[in-house]
């Protein structure tokens, strides 16, 4: 029984099939990338508190969440970055 061998195979799929299929995964991950929301954290640290109430909403449903438990978290996350 012969063994093959694909160390020493010279076709040139060897170096095309993983050369394509690194350039599978950008376009994932630019889609996810523009629908991304900010970091709530990141809009609190440069001072964005609208954007921040825009994002906990989208997050959580605004019907099971009120206005004040969305200040309260902003208001955590202010303090723990003043830490």
């Amino acid at each position: 029984m012969a063994q093959v061998s694909h160390l020493n195979s010279y076709s040139i799929l060897t170096w095309r099939i993983p050369f394509l299929i690194q350039f599978v995964w950008p376009v994932p991950l630019i889609i996810c990338y523009l629908y991304a929301l900010e970091s709530p954290y990141y809009c609190v640290r440069k001072g964005k508190i609208d954007e921040v109430k825009k994002v906990f909403c989208h997050i959580r449903n605004m019907d099971n969440t009120t206005e004040e438990e969305i200040d309260q978290e902003i208001a955590y996350i202010d303090y723990t970055n003043t830490i």
